[in-house]
Order: structure tokens, then sequence, then C-alpha cells
């Protein structure tokens, strides 16, 4: 028996199968930018966009330099998360909100937000990838009323023949530009109140 694994062992390992056949796929990290391409299904009103001063922004994920694992391929998030999740909100005016970060000059009567950045995944299973996007917002209206609501995007598919880190890329894209969509819908009430 000893003699028969030996034999195995060395088989394998002169053939190089075992290097390649255990080795992990290269790890992939996010674009630093937001690519916006998904066509919104926000259609702002005619006129002057929304104003929003977002006053804090942040990424409270359990684990937020980690985006998930495809294919045994680990996914990460941009090094400077910060300025990932500014592109990712400064989307919004293409939704009809006007966004001012904290550093950007505001209008004074815009509503006051407050974004968490709560999840962020992409997985696979054998027939279908998801990547999934869920942003907690606070925001105070100019008249002074609170509301605090979780706003989430999802995009399921199968990855047919394109699995790439441009398609892994625009797969969390689209979840969070529905996730955008979302918040975008009920920023857009802030102002006709």
């Amino acid at each position: 028996m000893r003699r028969y694994s030996r034999l195995l062992a060395s088989f394998v390992l002169a053939s190089g199968c075992a290097s390649q056949a255990w080795a992990l796929p290269k790890p992939m990290t996010l674009a630093a930018t937001f690519d916006n391409w998904p066509s919104s299904d926000v259609k702002p009103p005619p006129g002057s966009p929304c104003p929003v001063r977002i006053v804090a922004l942040q990424d409270v994920r359990r684990s937020p330099e980690m985006i998930g694992v495809y294919e045994r391929r680990p996914i990460y998030a941009p090094a400077d998360r910060t300025t990932w999740l500014k592109s990712i909100v400064r989307a919004l005016n293409s939704r009809g909100i006007d966004v001012a970060l904290d550093s950007d000059p505001g209008p004074p009567k815009a509503a006051v937000v407050k974004l968490d950045l709560t999840t962020a995944w992409i997985n696979n299973t054998s027939a279908n990838v998801s990547a999934s996007a869920v942003f907690k917002m606070q925001v105070t209206t100019a008249t002074g009323e609170s509301t605090e609501a979780f706003y989430r995007g999802g995009n399921s598919r199968m990855p047919y023949w394109g699995t790439g880190p441009g398609w892994l890329q625009k797969a969390m894209d689209v979840a969070f530009a529905k996730a955008l969509d979302a918040m975008a819908m009920d920023l857009l009430k802030t102002c006709k109140a």
C-alpha cells in the first residue's frame, strides 16, 4: 500500500498538476470609481434638482476590505474606500438629486443625510452570480422631520460566457445603481414636501 502511495505522489508531482490544481485564482479589486452606466428607473421631475447634503458617509461592514468570492477568487473593495463611496453617492446627481458632500458648498435648505454602507457582497452558485448592496439612510428635512430606512440593490444572473473581472465589476455596479434608484425616489419626496 505504501509503495502505491509513493508511486502516486511521485506521478502527481512529476506531472506538475499539483501546483496548478491547487493554486488559488488571482484576487480581484473593484474599480475605485463607480460606473453609472446602468440606466436608471428614476425619472427626475422637471425643474431644479433636489438639494441634499451628505454629512456622514461610512462603510460599516464587518470586513470592509472584502466584497466577496467568485469561483474561489477573492474580490476586494478598493483601497481608498472613502473615494469609492463618494463616487457611488455622486451618481445620485443623475437621478435628480443635487448631492453636496460634507466638504462641498451646499444650498441652505438641503435635506441632511447620513449614509452607512451595510452590505456589499458578490458570490456565485453553480449556475448564478449574485451581487447585493445595502445602504442605511437617515434623512432630516429642512423642516426637521427625520426618517431612517434601508435601501437594497441586487443583481442576479447566469454567467453564460463572460465571467471576468469586468463582468463582476458590472454586476456590483448594477446592484449599487438599484440601491441608488430606491434612495433617489425617497429623497425626491423630501423636496416635494
